[in-house]
This record gives C-alpha cells, structure tokens and sequence, in this order.
C-alpha cells in the first residue's frame, strides 16, 4: 500500500527527530487536519527521548499503519468474510492463527503474502484463484474517509459526553503510527517493566510465565468424574453428600478457569437418580462459598431492600444479605441418548473462575500502566490499558481490555497442536446427542476444555482413554474432600423461604362450580384464586411459568423475589392435586443477571432456574420424579457458538433442550414414570413471528403437543390444572384427550386469548395459521 502523496513518501523518509515531525508526519496519514493532544504529545516525546528517532523501512512502516488502522474500522469485514465463505463452500476452513495472517494481509494490501499464504493451507490451485479473485482490500483514500466518518457520525460511541469525538479518533491513530515507525522490541523494553527488558524478544505469552509462572501451573485443569446414582435412598443421600464435599475440595485443588465435568449415568433404573443428583450438585456447585465479597460492585444493601420490600415476612437476620453466594461457574448440562432416545447420560459442566489480583501488562505493549477495577463476569478481573501510544486502542481512544481468562484461551488457540477436529465439533454442537460411549466424551471433553501440556484427572472412569491428546491424563485415587455438606442449611435459602405461617385454602361454592365445566379461564393471582379451591380435587397439573425476568410481562427486583412468588403458587397447587398427582413444569436455564450479586452485565450468567425449582419443590413437599427432555431442534438465535474456532475453551454448544420438570404429590401406592418421557420429545416450538409481527398474540407459548403429551395416561374427563395460562395452550391439548381443564391468567388480554383460541379449538376450528 503506497500513498501517491509524494510529501508523505518524503516525510518518512527524512525521519522524526520530534513532536513536531510526528504530528505532522500524522496529519498527513490520517487525514485529519488536528493535532494529537497535548497529553499525546508529551507520551511521544517521552519516548523519542528515550528510545532515540526511528530507523524504518518507509514502506513497510506506511503499509502497517493503515493496515493497524483497517482492523480497528474493520474496513475489509466484507472482503474477508467474502473469501471464509467460498472457502467454506469447497470445505476449507481456517484456524485462528491462519485467519489472523489472511486479515493482516488484506489489510495491508498485501496481495502477494495472501497468494503465499492461501498456498500452504489450499491443496487446490484453483480454489486458491478464485479467493485470490476476490481481493479488493479498501485504498487509503477509502480508509481515510472511514477515518474520518468516526469524526462526524460515531458508528458505535454510545454518549460522548464533553469529549471531542475528532480529538480522540485522532489521538487513537497516535499509537498505530508509533508501533509502525519504532522496532517492537524496542516499544516492549520501553513500555514495560523492567524485569521484562531482557524478555522484549519473546512472544507475550512466553515473557509473561516466565515472570509470574505460578499465572501458568496447569496441574489440575480438567476433572472428570463418572457417577452412577444410588437407587436406595439412604444411599443416595449418603452418595450426595459425598459429592457435595468433592466439590467443596475440588474448589481448593483445581486450576482457576479450569473446567469440571460430571458424567451421571441416566439409565434405565437410574434415570430418577440421575436428574436429582444433576439438578443437586448444580445448584450447591454455583453457591456453596457462603462469605462477604469485599468489593464495591456486591449491593447487598440494595438487594436486601429490594428483598424485604416485596417479603415483609423474611427474618432478615437469618437471610444474612451482606453474604454472597460464589462457587463454579455452570455452563451447561449435555442429554445424551441411546438409539431409542431415551435418555443415557447426563454431562454437567462447570468453570472455576475465582478473582485473581496478579497484575498483568497489556498484551499489545506490555505496559504496567494499566486499571484492574472491572470484571467482564462474575469472578474474573479484567485490566484496561492506559498507555496512550498502545497500538489497540479504540477508534474512540479507549484502552484495551484484556483478562487472563482470555490469555489462557488465547494460548490454546496460537498453538495448532490443539486444533480439535472439525467432525468432533460439529458433532458437539448442540447440547442433544446420541452416546456413544464413556470414551468419546472423555477424549471430547479432553480436547473442549485443556489444552496441550494440561493435567487432566480422571475419577471412576469406567474405561481408560487410549490417546492423552498430549495431556497428562491422571486416574485420582484419592479424592479431595471439603466442607460440603451444609449447603442445604445456607442462608441463601432464607433469602426467600418466609417464616410466616402458609396460608390455607378457603374452598367457595363458585370455585366447584368452575371444576364442572369443560373449560374454564379464571383472571387473577395463582396463589389468591387457588385458595378459593378446595383441597384434593385435580388430576395433574401442566404449566410453563413465567421464566425470571425472561419477558416483560414477567419482571422481579431479583431472583429472590421470583422464588418467593413461585413457592407461594407452588405451595396451592401441592393442595389442590389429588395424592399421587403430578405436576409438570417447563423450565429453561436461560442467560440473564439474578440480581443476587452484581445489578451491572457482568452478572449475566446461565440461570440454572431448574435447579432451583427442583429443591424449591421438594421443600414444598413434591416428589421429584426427573426431568423429561424437550428438544426444540436447532435453534434460531446464536445463544452457543466458537467464533468459527476449532480450538479449547471455546466451544460452546447450542442450548436446544429445556426441562419438563415432574414433581408428584406424596402417595400411599408407589407410581412409576412412562416409559416415553425418559425419551427425548422432538417437538418445534411455536412459530410466532411472521416479517416481524407477533401474529400469535403471546410472546412464549409452548407448543400444543407438549401438553399433550403429559396427559395420555391419564383416564377420560381428568380434571387438569395450569396455574399460568398463558395463551392456553393446556387447555386445548386437554380437551384433545376428552379432558376438564382450569386455566389461571393474571394477564387480561391473555386470558382473552385463551378464551379465543379454545373456544375456537372446541368448535372444532383448527390453530390459527401464523
């Protein structure tokens, strides 16, 4: 890439013996007729100083500055993506470090580096002469103009309050010029601290574990435990516990970020078993560090005003809110079938992210100039560069973050010994598939989430994994114990377990009136109508809830909030079902800010509402039966995804499955579950949206067949209950099946809904067509 302005040529050449030079030399580059700033100025003369004028190769210098440039405007995004896609389509795909080197290439202008390169990765002279085709990287005419536009009409500053958004593009394009004129290792010895002079040569990752090794010790970082559940329950009490305090120990042993994986045996006889102690260990696994967090970002005072405004009951002192609950991070739950489908194993995944205060120089200077108050998530401290000549700064002139989280992946990444084949990760896309057999999901696991050199521990494997994958695989006799077992009395559960007496239902005469009818919708409160029910008198209840804070008819000051209301619903409906009765819940763990810790984005987690419900119903009273699987198929959103890396640590399958939760009221006779809902039930969901429009009327109907489902062991004219309506869908799969159904809305206009497409439903009209 070489400018036609001959002044510029000529600029470069005479060199920089000042300030001056440089901000001219920058004017003439960017195109942009301002100085840097002050603040700027003094950085660069600092650096003159001490470093000496550049000795640089005028057009290479040139070329890598508008090509620094092109990637923080992302100027050649189409050109790029242009040349992954045709070569995806004759299947060649990229690994991280080949698509860095194609990117720099286009954004240099540099036809024939991306010719060189193409040639080593595409066995086809062909296909390499058609992406070649398709080169067409912006001019510096055209990169100058982008520049410039971030002037006038910021793409993506959000406010710029009293800042100069042309002063601080232009002092962003101040460090882009430097690390173009001055040798890099020169910049590394400059910027950094000392002890890393000597080290200026070396690759970031490398100087950085040479000077704080211990950042690096990989000794623990993948844990892998096969569990086959108990059937007596004594036993199984017994076996929980256990794995509670494993857990707690495990916390203390493995490498921060390093990843747990529990594999549960969901067969036949342990199906039961298999759900309950999945749903158990998450929920303790997330919360069982009970302890102040010392930092300013834990409003605790805030969430117990929120707490006890909306439970005026809540004995604050046990509740005790100036503690928060920490533990793994969970990341997710994979269902793995047999040939028939029904469900054979549980995979239950989960990160130790625990904050670390070691200071960390910026990866693209190495500068110890930097802030360490922010935390993308829960647990991992990130830093933010303030050297003003740092190369990747924003376009708007902020510092670069980084966390070491990242640095770890990154690392994985650089190094194509890792390279996790392509047929493994398209297999493990979604969080659904068939098992085939307790070694492909250690060697899978293996290869997610460690890297080469990595220490992974094996716990009662039931077979042994023929090929390490260059990992120190390790068979753990010995199991690390902690204290784990008094989870269960935290006070994380007085956060929304009141102490106020239950309130007990009052049966009135219009309520049994309602139980005679065909179908019924009745507005209001699910807790207050069904105390209006007399006791004992449904067959089964069906619902999907409204999800936490999931949709804008469904909001709460915090998960605290939302957990109170659904026991108090949860505690009517144990009433009113006949002994022996079921209720079934569908649940999704789904990403959103409890609001328990942090009311900032860094409290956006995997909400495990499953797991939640399972212990909030059996404190309740229920009976938990398990978790019938309903798979959605491939999903519309992208809530899973690698970058288009086949790479550790990034591989994050598609959530496609949610949770039909079974919970039974306490009987005399033992019951069992149908054989079919251990199967997994392919079912599409609703399909609401048409060009835009929610043509439905409801923003999370579940589909008619899930409904349905649950009640075909039920006899004729069963009495059916769902305590949150919704567009009532239960009550139409009910009347399929010759069945009573009450349907609960608080919501006006969905119970018109409801009214509407069941009346239309039983005069025989088919479903709306949407």
């Amino acid at each position: 890439m070489t400018p036609s302005d001959t002044a510029t040529r000529s600029q470069v050449s005479a060199g920089i013996e000042s300030t001056e030079d440089f901000a001219d030399l920058l004017r003439r580059l960017n195109g942009i007729d301002m100085p840097p700033s002050r603040i700027v100025l003094e950085s660069v003369r600092s650096l003159i100083a001490s470093v000496g004028r550049p000795q640089v190769d005028e057009q290479s210098a040139i070329r890598r500055f508008y090509g620094l440039l092109n990637q923080k405007l992302r100027s050649n995004k189409k050109v790029i993506n242009d040349i992954y896609a045709r070569a995806a389509g004759h299947g060649y795909t990229f690994n991280y470090p080949q698509k860095r080197a194609i990117e720099w290439a286009v954004d240099t202008s540099n036809h024939s580096a991306l010719a060189e390169l193409l040639g080593s990765i595409v066995g086809s002279d062909e296909v390499v002469s058609q992406l070649l085709d398709l080169f067409d990287p912006v001019t510096v005419e055209q990169t100058r103009e982008l520049l410039q536009g971030e002037t006038a009409d910021p793409t993506k500053l959000r406010k710029a309050l009293d800042r100069s958004v042309q002063q601080d593009v232009v002092d962003a394009t101040a460090g882009p010029l430097v690390w173009s004129l001055w040798r890099h290792e020169e910049l590394y010895a400059y910027f950094g601290q000392p002890a890393a002079a000597p080290l200026a040569d070396r690759p970031y990752l490398e100087m950085l574990a040479r000077l704080n090794s211990k950042l690096f010790e990989r000794n623990r970082s993948l844990v892998i435990r096969f569990v086959s559940p108990e059937v007596e329950s004594g036993l199984r009490e017994s076996q929980l516990q256990g794995l509670y305090d494993w857990v707690a120990g495990e916390w203390d042993v493995i490498d921060n970020h390093g990843y747990l994986a529990l594999v549960i045996d969901a067969s036949r006889n342990s199906w039961a078993g298999a759900w309950s102690i999945c749903s158990d260990v998450i929920l303790m696994a997330e919360r069982f560090l009970e302890r102040p967090i010392e930092r300013g970002y834990f409003r605790w005072k805030d969430i117990r005003k929120q707490s006890l405004e909306h439970m005026p009951h809540l004995d604050d002192q046990a509740a005790q809110f100036d503690k928060g609950n920490e533990g793994f991070s969970y990341r997710d739950t994979f269902v793995l079938t047999d040939p028939n489908g029904r469900v054979a194993k549980l995979i239950a995944l989960f990160q130790k992210n625990e904050r670390d205060e070691t200071l960390l120089p910026c990866p693209s200077c190495r500068s110890t100039d930097v802030e360490g108050n922010s935390y993308p998530v829960l647990g991992v401290k990130s830093w933010a560069c303030n050297n003003l000549l740092c190369p990747e700064r924003s376009i708007y002139n902020r510092g670069r973050r980084y966390d070491f989280r990242s640095l770890v992946r990154q690392s994985a990444i650089e190094d194509p010994a890792n390279e996790i084949p392509v047929d493994n990760v398209r297999r493990w896309m979604r969080d659904v598939l068939e098992d085939e057999g307790s070694e492909e999901i250690m060697s899978t696991l293996i290869r997610h989430y460690s890297k080469q050199g990595d220490v992974v521990a094996l716990i009662d494997a039931p077979v042994e994994v023929r090929n390490s994958l260059g990992r120190a695989v390790r068979v753990d006799l010995s199991i690390p114990k902690g204290e784990g077992g008094v989870f269960s009395k935290a006070a994380f559960f007085n956060r929304y377990l009141t102490t106020s007496a239950k309130v007990e239902g009052q049966a009135e005469s219009g309520a049994n009136s309602v139980l005679d009818e065909r179908w019924s919708v009745i507005e209001g409160s699910s807790e207050q109508v069904l105390r209006k029910f007399p006791s004992d008198v449904f067959d089964r209840a069906i619902t999907s809830p409204p999800y936490y804070n999931a949709k804008e008819y469904a909001q709460w000051p915090n998960l605290y909030c939302h957990l109170h209301d659904m026991r108090l619903v949860a505690e009517q409906v144990f009433r009113v079902l006949k002994p022996g009765s079921l209720y079934v819940y569908n649940v999704f763990d789904y990403f959103d800010n409890d609001k328990t810790i942090v009311f900032s984005a860094m409290g956006q987690r995997r909400v495990p509402l499953s797991a939640l419900t399972v212990d909030l119903f059996r404190r309740v009273g229920f009976d938990f039966e398990g978790s019938s699987v309903w798979d959605k198929g491939d999903i519309e959103g992208k809530r899973g995804f690698n970058r288009g890396n086949f790479s550790p640590f990034y591989q994050a399958p598609f959530n496609c499955w949610e949770h039909v939760l079974l919970f039974r009221k306490p009987a005399t006779a033992s019951l069992d579950v149908p054989d079919k809902w251990r199967r997994v039930a392919e079912i599409r969901p609703v399909f609401k949206m048409v060009r835009g429009e929610n043509r439905y009327g409801h923003t999370a109907p579940f589909p008619v067949e899930l409904p349905r489902m649950f009640l075909e062991d039920l006899h004729a004219d069963a009495l059916i209950l769902d305590p949150f309506g919704g567009s009532g869908t239960t009550a139409r799969a009910a009347l399929d099946k010759d069945m009573r159904c009450v349907l609960i809305e608080r919501d006006p206009q969905y119970a018109e809904l409801a009214r509407e497409l069941t009346a239309a439903h039983q005069a025989g009209a088919s479903e709306r067509l949407f």
